[in-house]
């Protein structure tokens, strides 16, 4: 009989040995559903930043559109307006008359035909001013030189 006590005894520390093994199982379980449940948050903020990024992405297209819509509204006023003075030169077809200039001007051979005022380089804005007899300055920058075309332009 001794045997069998020996043998239930074994038994027991066996199903004890079993049952402390599960218990720690289910405490490496419980340690990785706490790690999975900070994993889920993180994730949760990672969501909420990609969130936020999205509507930050939506406010650049927004803007992007404007832009282009502004372009558009630039372009077509500059159309009906026509405030390229060249291109007003070589389109006289849209005035009455012809807009004129002192005799022996010739801004073609200067200014190619399709060519706006600002585009022009300095040389360009020294030739013409020299051509149509507009007073400058060797300081003046490009600008300046420009304005004075302009100005002249507009007012003859």
């Amino acid at each position: 009989m001794p045997a069998i006590k020996d043998g239930a005894s074994s038994s027991a520390s066996i199903i004890e040995a079993i049952n402390r093994l599960d218990a720690r199982f289910d405490a490496i379980d419980a340690r990785f559903d706490a790690i999975d449940a900070k994993f889920d948050a993180i994730d949760a903020k990672f969501n909420t930043i990609d969130a936020k990024f999205n509507t930050i992405d939506a406010k650049f297209d927004a803007i992007d559109a404007n832009v282009i819509n502004m372009q558009g509204d630039i372009a077509t006023i500059n159309a009906k307006l026509d405030l390229n003075p060249i291109r007003a030169l070589n389109a006289t077809s849209s005035f009455s008359a012809p807009v004129k200039f002192p005799p022996g001007i010739d801004l073609e051979e200067i200014i190619p035909q399709k060519q706006s005022i600002d585009t022009l380089t300095r040389r360009q804005c020294i030739t013409v001013l020299d051509r149509l007899g507009v007073p400058w300055q060797a300081g003046n920058s490009v600008p300046i030189l420009k304005d004075k075309i302009k100005d002249y332009l507009y007012a003859w």
